[in-house]
């Protein structure tokens, strides 16, 4: 009612107010790209208020104390050993929701391989041997037993070889005599 005395009638219709205290549920996955698997992918669903598609955020943990923090549901790891990535999520009234991965090992560079050749093949019965010593193989992320050595000659189909004591013999029986 007002100072002149005139009442206001008004005809309410029932609202509903929900409230919504849950946060949304979140998920990460790799997304298989071969070989590699350093694509991290988290999906959030939130059937009350609904995923804030903008909130999406992630810090991958290095192993090494060093964090990289980023954006959007999507996380590509960089080369580590027993990385993981933490992803968060808000709803649209502010819940939060976290999800962290199992370790990842990423190792996208290939093993390091020193060695000596002797400048000269011997003659060994019929075959001629070219010795290569010293040969050291190191990869960062796998241990040797998944290292594979093979080597060309003339442009010819690769040929594996298991080295002994660090070193082997490669026949060089089938090549002219010249500089290769």
């Amino acid at each position: 009612e007002d100072i002149l005395g005139n009442v206001a009638t008004t005809q309410k219709n029932p609202t509903l107010v929900k409230i919504d205290k849950n946060a949304p549920i979140i998920s990460c996955h790799s997304i298989d790209t071969g070989k590699v698997n350093r694509n991290i992918q988290a999906i959030a669903k939130d059937d009350d208020s609904g995923v804030d598609e903008e909130s999406y955020k992630y810090i991958i943990d290095m192993n090494t104390g060093e964090k990289i923090e980023g954006f959007g549901s999507l996380a590509i790891l960089p080369e580590g050993e027993n990385q993981s990535v933490t992803f968060f999520v808000c709803d649209k009234v502010g819940n939060i929701a976290s999800v962290s991965s199992e370790p990842i090992t990423v190792d996208i560079s290939g093993p390091s391989i020193n060695f000596n050749v002797n400048k000269y093949a011997y003659k060994d019965e019929d075959k001629y041997l070219l010795e290569i010593t010293d040969l050291y193989v190191k990869d960062n992320f796998s241990s040797e037993a998944n290292i594979n050595l093979s080597y060309i000659i003339n442009q010819k189909e690769p040929k594996e070889f298991s080295p002994n004591n660090n070193k082997f013999e490669i026949d060089v029986s089938d090549l002219n005599e010249d500089t290769h």
